[in-house]
């Protein structure tokens, strides 16, 4: 075979495979794929939402109520990323950049509807009135991996700080700035890092939920 033809072949079978995820998945199915993941979609703003409300009372610092209701809301964010990757490989051969582009959607629409939830609820309120903290919801111990020196220390720094008149972002930005030295050599320090500060975050605005 010369290389004319190996060329032609390679390129018919290039065309083959991009085809085979449309071939292999009718109409049908792919509209049943399309509903589901428009229904986990929802899920995840829903949560997304219900976590807002939770927190309106604690204050107006949005960065920290999109960051613990992003944090709480992981298990909503996964099952919308696997509906979108089985929705996505029935139209591409290498879905993962529709599917981060997805979630990148989803977050985007989140975290505006939560910075409208914020706003609004200034601009509802009185000039002169002292803002009432929403129904205090139950308590529950943030999960950590106390296993871990850095995220051990974190917790304990945000549950000294948790009463402190200061927006839980900076709460996050001093414990972290005491708890560093315990990444020291980690290779995983950057999400260890995401995770303490949620952490502290969470925990702060429990407090003042309470």
């Amino acid at each position: 075979m010369n290389r004319t033809s190996c060329r032609a072949l390679l390129y018919l079978l290039g065309g083959a495979l991009a085809g085979c995820a449309q071939f292999t998945t009718s109409s049908a199915e792919r509209g049943n794929l399309q509903s589901t993941a428009d229904a986990a979609s929802a899920a995840y703003l829903g949560c997304l939402s219900e976590q807002a409300d939770r927190y309106l009372g604690t204050g107006n610092d949005v960065r920290a109520i999109v960051t613990v209701a992003v944090t709480n809301c992981t298990s909503a964010r996964e099952a919308a990323g696997r509906a979108q990757s089985e929705l996505q490989a029935t139209k591409y051969i290498v879905s993962e950049p529709q599917v981060e582009a997805a979630l990148k959607s989803l977050d985007t629409q989140g975290e505006a509807a939560i910075t409208e939830k914020v706003l609004n609820r200034e601009v509802s309120m009185p000039a002169a009135a002292v803002p009432v903290a929403a129904p205090a919801p139950k308590a529950t111990a943030p999960a950590v991996a106390t296993t871990n020196a850095y995220l051990a220390c974190m917790q304990a720094q945000g549950e000294r700080w948790a009463t402190v008149q200061e927006p839980a972002t900076v709460i996050a930005d001093s414990a972290h700035g005491r708890c560093a030295a315990q990444l020291a050599g980690n290779a995983s320090a950057a999400e260890l890092e995401r995770q303490g500060r949620a952490l502290v975050t969470g925990i702060v605005l429990d407090r003042k939920a309470q």
